[in-house]
């Protein structure tokens, strides 16, 4: 008799062991299923701006010495230009079409004008939400990404730690990336990486479309530096 409650005693055991663990597996495949339509969702967001030919956009650096580094972007119908800025003063300007590629280093006022070889320039959005493609890729994306909502200088956000294969990686940094994606526009607002020393990395990102005028493009005073072709 006791044999037998045993056995019965133990099935019991088996039968709720594998109760709880096809519970967990139900709740991970739901993570995993909520996490890449959300990822899904951002992705076709931030994919709607890429034929737009008017943007603004504007990247801040803050590096964990104190450095800050910044690049205002303005884009209008094939014409690129970059303005460089180191701790708020302006080091460098970049314009590029699909004729030229020109370099002004406002410090050093010197200029290089390069043939760009009809390659057409067209400043990029970053975009975090895809590191692996396919029908696996999705599993992936899935599976490996914490998805939480935070709330940015009053822009709600989702907030995504993980291997985002955007973010340069290095060997400094420790963990993974976080980065802060506004859930209406798809549009990254901030990335934080932390460095082994415990210093963190920000990065800010700002966009405008439609803003960008043909006196934002309006190039140097070629006389006002020594040209280098």
């Amino acid at each position: 008799m006791e044999n037998k409650k045993e056995k019965k005693d133990n099935k019991k055991i088996v039968r709720g062991i594998i109760v709880v663990l096809g519970i967990i597996v139900i709740l991970y495949l739901l993570f995993i299923m909520r996490n890449s339509i959300i990822l899904n969702v951002l992705h076709n967001k931030n994919m709607s701006y890429e034929n737009n030919n008017n943007i603004y956009k504007k990247v801040v650096s803050e590096q964990a010495d104190g450095r800050i580094m910044e690049a205002e972007v303005f884009y209008k119908d094939g014409t690129d230009k970059t303005i460089l800025s180191y701790n708020g003063e302006k080091v460098a300007i970049q314009i590029d079409n699909e004729n030229t590629h020109k370099f002004f280093s406002i410090k050093n006022k010197r200029a290089t004008i390069q043939n760009n070889q009809g390659l057409v320039t067209k400043t990029q959005i970053p975009d975090f939400t895809e590191t692996y493609y396919g029908f696996w890729g999705v599993f992936v994306n899935g599976a490996t990404n914490l998805i939480t909502s935070a709330n940015v200088n009053g822009v709600e956000c989702y907030k995504i730690t993980g291997p985002l294969e955007s973010i340069i990686a290095s060997a400094e940094i420790k963990g993974f990336p976080s980065v802060y994606i506004e859930k209406e526009t798809g549009l990254p607002v901030k990335c934080e990486q932390t460095l082994k020393d415990g210093r963190v990395i920000t990065t800010t990102y700002q966009f405008e479309f439609g803003v960008v005028t043909d006196e934002d493009l309006r190039e140097p005073d070629l006389t006002e530096y020594e040209i280098e072709e």
